[in-house]
């Protein structure tokens, strides 16, 4: 069964929505092999439920966290200063460990250009 496109709601007790995001299974790490039986995470939960680059593949043995932090949790520090990454350095080599970075920008305009 494929859930892609599928609108998965998070409801409190009295039904009121809490989160939600319009799955996909594209958001799957790349170099994984197989990602049967392994759950998508979100990288930090304070970021955008659908933003495609706040998800990825568990690096959990078992495939998932249920009930506890997510297995690619990154913090965000955001700091006073104009720039901050997070953790830095990072190593995004798949292990599980400072796999994914947060870069935190402060623009001083309204219109700006980053590369």
């Amino acid at each position: 069964m494929v859930n892609t496109g599928e609108l998965i709601l998070l409801k409190d007790v009295k039904g009121n929505i809490i989160d939600s995001v319009w799955y996909s299974d594209k958001w799957h790490n790349d170099n994984f092999v197989s990602t049967k039986n392994i759950s998508l995470e979100r990288i930090n939960p304070n970021l955008g439920s659908n933003d495609a680059s706040n998800w990825s593949s568990s690096v959990e043995n078992i495939g998932a966290t249920p009930g506890e932090q997510n297995s690619i949790y990154t913090i965000n520090t955001n700091t006073a200063s104009n720039i901050s990454v997070s953790p830095n350095p990072f190593s995004p080599d798949n292990d599980g460990f400072e796999d994914f970075t947060i870069i935190n920008y402060k623009l001083t305009q309204a219109t700006s250009q980053c590369s």
